[in-house]
């Protein structure tokens, strides 16, 4: 599986599970997720979260590709470090 914005890849997904209404993987970052660094920090503190502007057009557009190439639309990533590994969760649209 693979997560996107646009037409970016931000990162590899491996085991993916559902985790309530969430879904959750583990993710290997791209370079270009490099640029959603600010976004991914901010949404895993509050502290920085009250930071970010209002509403913009980097918070829309994420996908997950999926192992049968379908592109589904998902709402903005939580990306974070726990026990030595990066973990993603969303939500599908």
């Amino acid at each position: 599986m693979q997560l996107y914005h646009n037409s970016s890849l931000i990162g590899l997904l491996s085991s993916p599970c559902a985790n309530g209404f969430d879904m959750h993987a583990l993710i290997e970052l791209t370079p270009q997720a490099e640029e959603y660094k600010y976004l991914f920090e901010a949404f895993a503190s509050l502290e920085e979260l009250e930071k970010l502007a209002p509403p913009q057009p980097v918070y829309e557009n994420w996908a997950i590709v999926n192992e049968e190439g379908e592109r589904l639309e998902i709402g903005l990533p939580g990306i974070f470090k726990q026990d030595d590994a990066l973990h993603v969760m969303w939500r599908y649209y």
